[in-house]
């Protein structure tokens, strides 16, 4: 009768040991579901930033592109003679216009904007 309570006893420990490597696993697979999650996330965020920076650097070297091409033009109808000119007087103007202010600020504009409101803020700032 004497091994009847030991043996409960044993199966009794048994018990305990096991609920405490289940809860011992468990709480090492939240910790690694939350290291998980924190790297996709950061992942996540970097890649938004490379595909955004990107698609900034493809405006602006269209933008760049439309400059050196509105120069080249500019410097035709200014240095070739008036009968080899293809522009009006008023499209000459807004070429002018483009080269002189437009360009810069509608350039910086688009520059800020993406900046401040499409790039991910960085959590805690």
């Amino acid at each position: 009768m004497t091994q009847m309570p030991e043996a409960g006893r044993e199966m009794k420990a048994l018990e305990t040991i096991r609920a405490a490597a289940q809860e011992e696993a468990q709480s090492i697979s939240v910790d690694a579901g939350a290291a998980a999650a924190k790297e996709d996330e950061a992942l996540f965020e970097r890649e938004i930033r490379r595909t955004l920076l990107g698609r900034l650097k493809l405006v602006i070297n269209v933008f760049v592109g439309i400059f050196c091409i509105a120069i080249l033009f500019r410097s035709w109808h200014f240095l070739a003679p008036e009968t080899w000119g293809f522009l009006s007087e008023k499209q000459i103007g807004l070429i002018d216009t483009i080269l002189t202010s437009g360009f810069f600020v509608l350039l910086g504009g688009i520059a800020k904007d993406t900046i401040t409101n499409v790039l991910p803020k960085r959590r805690g700032q």
